[in-house]
């Protein structure tokens, strides 16, 4: 059963129990004052998956839903036509924006912040909701969930993160597990009393790709170009608005497209650099000595974290490959060096 511990600053709510009927109840009505816009961004690679499939057929009989903005990456001529083609059936008024990979650096970060220009030119959009096209464990419950705090004209919360368990057969997360809670831990040892971090590990899963947010929130908020994304806007809301957010579980276990090492690795210098950029914004570069000091204390909670998610595993009969997560442990401390000195 979850458990009701506040942990931080940020307002935690967990899921306690499934009452769709309810949630829509509230965000249909609530909606028609407060109108709620989805911004998707998609790759051409998921155009074809049927998870895409899915939350296409799962938003077009969502009523609270009042417009859909779709930002396109990576296709060509005739994947941007079939992606006109598949989208149509979303149901919503909707908009399909192919940005030209010719002309932008390609990146997660660059595809909202780009869609999300658009939205914030409507007056009548009130919030905005920000998720992957690539999620297997999609539902109408889900998206409820991450929209129903922001929505609600009582509550004062004005950003709402998402969060849930990666679980889908085995442990996932690897980025998060193996990598950006380590480095947080190991921070949090040499500089114990920085706020910033302090809130990052409020959050349960804070690289998580669901966001809702109010549209003039996010006029005011910064965005990195790639995988840094989420750290980047967790920062940019700690600045302005830090006692207005909150996180909401979405979901009993959540499963989407998985990455090879080598993109993982990627996201992890990416995510790293993010980070490493915050702390700079906040007056706390690390010089070398605090840098080797941090490297250190990394392989420390890197270790706790192999030695934690292996328990987790034979806990609950999941397959767990030693080797490989440690593999997987090293190619992430690389990645943290080189996001370091690459700055």
């Amino acid at each position: 059963m979850p458990d009701f511990l506040q942990t931080g600053s940020i307002l935690t709510l967990p899921l306690l129990s499934g009452d769709p009927e309810r949630l829509d109840a509230d965000l249909t009505t609530w909606s028609r004052e407060r109108p709620l816009a989805l911004l998707l961004p998609c790759h051409a690679r998921d155009l074809d998956s049927p998870a895409l499939t899915h939350i296409i057929a799962t938003i077009a009989a969502i009523p609270w839903v009042s417009f859909v903005l779709i930002g396109l990456d990576g296709a060509d001529a005739a994947q941007h036509e079939a992606a006109i083609e598949k989208f149509h059936a979303i149901g919503h008024d909707s908009i399909l924006m192919h940005h030209d990979m010719s002309q932008v650096a390609a990146g997660k970060g660059r595809n909202i912040r780009d869609t999300a220009s658009v939205l914030m030119e409507w007056e009548k959009i009130f919030a905005i909701a920000i998720h992957d096209c690539d999620i297997r464990t999609y539902s109408r419950d889900f998206l409820a969930r991450l929209c129903w705090p922001v929505l609600h004209p009582d509550a004062g919360i004005l950003a709402c993160k998402g969060y849930y368990a990666r679980t889908a057969g085995q442990l996932h997360g690897r980025v998060f597990r193996l990598m950006f809670q380590p480095l947080l831990r190991a921070w949090c040892e040499i500089f114990p009393d920085q706020k910033w971090p302090a809130f990052l590990r409020s959050f349960r899963y804070p690289l998580s790709g669901e966001l809702c947010i109010t549209k003039e929130l996010l006029k005011r908020q910064d965005f990195d170009p790639g995988w840094g994304f989420e750290v980047k806007m967790l920062h940019s809301l700690f600045r302005s608005a830090p006692h207005s957010l909150c996180q909401a579980e979405l979901c009993a276990a959540y499963d989407h497209k998985h990455q090879d090492p080598a993109d993982l690795a990627l996201m992890a210098e990416e995510v790293a650099r993010a980070f490493c950029d915050t702390m700079r914004l906040e007056g706390t570069p690390a010089a070398a000595p605090q840098w080797r000091a941090l490297m250190d204390a990394c392989r420390q909670t890197t270790a706790r974290a192999l030695h934690e998610s292996t328990l987790l595993a034979q806990m609950h009969g999941l397959p767990y490959d030693a080797a490989a997560e440690e593999s997987l442990a090293a190619l992430f401390t690389s990645a943290l060096h080189r996001s370091q000195l690459t700055d």
